[in-house]
């Protein structure tokens, strides 16, 4: 969402960024906004990182393809056509909740594949158990 910090490679800047002699140079920025370009890509408008809250600086863009997310922005201020379905509810694939759980998983929090030694019966948590676990995850029972 607004106000979410990114990095980019400067080069997909647009407009065009004084030459880097290193190709491979990235830039930090600040997310402001999405959009559809006259092609119909999808862009995300941004500011460097450094210079964000002066409202008087230039507003450069980019294919969303070349911006990588590293800090989320504010919760209450999603994109207008961002992650919502047609219930207003965020898409699992685009929420919290999963990135959550993966997270949980790959930490060990939720073991996936231990079984009890006497029985060998498989000893994950139920579906119910692991919607416990977080808040985030009532939202997708």
């Amino acid at each position: 969402g607004k106000g979410a910090k990114a990095t980019i490679l400067t080069r997909f800047i647009k407009p065009k960024q004084a030459l880097i002699s290193y190709k491979d140079h990235r830039s930090d920025i600040v997310l402001l906004d999405r959009f559809d370009d006259e092609k119909g890509q999808v862009c995300y408008q941004f500011r460097f990182a450094f210079d964000a809250d002066r409202p008087d600086n230039s507003l450069f863009y980019a294919l969303t393809r070349w911006v990588k997310v590293v800090a989320e922005g504010d919760i209450e201020h999603f994109f207008e056509d961002s992650a919502e379905g047609e219930d207003g509810k965020v898409k699992w694939a685009d929420s919290q909740a999963r990135y959550l759980l993966y997270n949980d998983v790959l930490n060990g929090d939720i073991p996936l594949h231990d079984r009890d030694p006497e029985t060998g019966q498989p000893t994950a948590p139920s579906i119910q158990e692991i919607y416990i676990m977080r808040v985030e995850y009532a939202a997708y029972d």
